[in-house]
């Protein structure tokens, strides 16, 4: 079974849409603050293409949330405990140019407000990553799953195989690609929440 078949890939256009307009901003607005063009942000509402990480980062900064907002359930019942199935996980397909692609996150957590941890799955096809560095507060941990990955932390460079673990502050710039020639998943822990 493929990660896809397993998960149910949500596109973020219309929560973007909604958020931007409760917060009274217009696509301009939006654009202006994410360092992108009108243009994108509009197609991006309307789903017309899939964000690249770095973008969708940018635009949720943009906005003022997170990344798991947009992978937030309509109804997220208070309960003593949380069951994500297999079948139900939500997930992103994320794109871009070049090496700023291959990237699908699986949310592990349905998010909400009161989440400390945000635990997601990247899921990174061949040569895919490679996002400009992205910087915010907090912490984050990870484990190679599967395949293999050049993680890159401020500045340094460092190449994990599967069963390798990792750490590092959210401040320091950071990013990632699939160097090898298989798929590699990745538990990816991150708190506060910030995609």
């Amino acid at each position: 079974m493929t990660a896809k078949s397993r998960c149910q890939v949500v596109p973020p256009g219309a929560r973007i849409r909604h958020l931007r307009k409760l917060r009274g901003m217009t696509m301009k607005a939006v654009a202006e603050r994410a360092d992108l063009t009108e243009s994108y942000v509009s197609k991006l509402e309307r789903d017309l293409l899939s964000p690249s990480l770095n973008a969708l980062h940018r635009i949720c900064g943009a906005l003022d949330t997170n990344i798991g907002y947009l992978f937030a359930a309509q109804d997220d019942p208070v309960d003593t405990v949380k069951v994500v199935r297999a079948h139900d996980r939500m997930a992103m397909q994320l794109s871009g140019e070049g090496l700023d692609s291959g990237i699908q996150l699986e949310s592990l957590i349905p998010a909400s407000p009161a989440n400390l941890l945000q635990v997601n799955i990247h899921v990174v096809q061949p040569d895919g990553g490679g996002h400009a560095p992205i910087e915010h507060k907090g912490q984050e941990f990870g484990i190679v799953l599967q395949g293999s990955l050049e993680l890159t932390v401020d500045g340094q460079s460092i190449r994990l195989q599967e069963g390798d673990a990792f750490s590092f502050e959210s401040s320091l710039g950071h990013t990632y690609r699939n160097t090898g020639k298989t798929i590699a998943r990745i538990l990816w822990v991150n708190t506060p929440p910030t995609f």
